[in-house]
């Protein structure tokens, strides 16, 4: 019992530290210009615009191979923090069968640590296809699920949810596909 309250309290924190809301005279908009897009992302979207975004995109192209950059979305506020994005193993199949394998790049890309299994299916948030970022054969994080949708080629918007809750998005994040 005393756990739960423990991940409860966690939970209610990340929430309450990523609802503030800013007001913002810049538009939060998919542009045509993906550098512009992505700017937009990260630094003039809501919890609520970031939420009708995803609702409007689709799933899209398998991640690419290789690591794209993260950044966790937090109100226009540049976050700092211990992740720094994912390294995508694609592993085979044809839409909507394929699939994959990940991990995730922590601490200035210094470790890579939670394995998860990547493919597609229907995300439960707004009942449309997504790909699911499923931890739940890793300890420690077994209980995250993410989904993650395509916004422009190699730039991909995800939703982080716990997985009791999963038509709740705690944590919005994006990830880019920049060349090394």
């Amino acid at each position: 019992m005393n756990r739960f309250w423990n991940w409860f309290t966690i939970l209610l924190v990340v929430h309450y530290t990523t609802s503030i809301q800013f007001y913002n005279e810049y538009p939060c908009e998919i542009d045509a210009i993906q550098s512009k897009t992505v700017y937009n992302l990260k630094y003039n979207c809501n919890r609520k615009q970031l939420r009708k975004i995803f609702s409007h995109l689709s799933a899209g192209a398998f991640p690419p191979n290789g690591k794209l950059e993260g950044t966790i979305l937090m109100n226009g506020l540049r976050n700092q923090s211990m992740w720094n994005g994912k390294k995508i193993k694609y592993v085979g199949g044809v839409a909507p069968h394929d699939h994959g394998t990940l991990v995730n790049v922590l601490f200035n890309n210094r470790y890579e640590m939670f394995r998860a299994n990547i493919h597609r299916t229907i995300a439960p948030i707004d009942g449309k296809e997504s790909f699911v970022l499923n931890y739940k054969h890793t300890p420690m994080v077994f209980y995250i699920v993410d989904y993650l949708r395509e916004v422009q080629q190699n730039v991909y918007l995800g939703i982080m949810t716990i997985r009791p809750f999963k038509k709740i998005p705690v944590l919005y994040f994006l990830l880019e596909k920049v060349e090394e």
